[in-house]
């Protein structure tokens, strides 16, 4: 048995059109839960007068997901966007199929009073 990690699928969808017949989106949630989080490395990109960092991350899901590349997954209270597509693979040992997906954040903090 094992012990998940509870994640929140944010997921955008069309919600028909404003009163300039302008398209309208709105944020749907789902629960889902992961059997791992990995934090991965971060990096502090160099922009004049702005003072960002880079964050990477990978989250293991059990089998297949429906998680997809516009998606944003909430995680440890964190809102992280999908980075590319979820991609599946098998393990050599059990042939079992797992999902993992790499996650992005980019935390932009006020300009540098330089």
């Amino acid at each position: 048995m094992f012990i998940g990690e509870s994640v929140i699928r944010h997921r955008r969808i069309n919600a028909g059109t404003d009163e300039w017949n302008v398209p309208a989106y709105a944020w749907t949630t789902q629960p889902l839960t992961c059997l791992g989080f990995a934090p991965g490395g971060s990096e502090e990109p160099t922009r004049v007068g702005v003072a960002s960092v880079a964050n990477r991350a990978a989250i293991y899901f059990d089998g297949a997901v429906d998680v997809v590349a516009t998606d944003r997954l909430e995680v440890r209270g964190v809102v992280w966007e999908v980075d590319g597509d979820p991609q599946t693979w098998h393990s050599p040992f059990t042939g079992r199929a797992s999902t993992v997906v790499y996650l992005k954040y980019v935390r932009k903090d006020a300009p540098d009073a330089v």
